[in-house]
């Protein structure tokens, strides 16, 4: 029996959620284009996905103040 839409984006998701340490958090959210564009420039600068170099500002964004 063939997969409705919404069973396949579920599964899909789920999926996603399954990161290296099989775990993970959806982030769902609109930016500006701007920010957009910012962002996928500095992942390609930096050889990193988007998703990378997310981490990687918020984790040192997050050292500068907590250090």
């Amino acid at each position: 029996m063939a997969k409705d839409n919404a069973t396949r984006q579920a599964q899909y998701r789920q999926r996603q959620l399954q990161d290296v340490d099989g775990q993970g958090v959806r982030l769902n959210m609109v930016i500006s284009p701007q920010a957009a564009a910012g962002l996928a420039r500095l992942a390609i600068s930096h050889g990193l996905t988007k998703k990378a170099m997310l981490e990687k500002l918020v984790s040192e964004a997050e050292y500068g103040v907590t250090a």
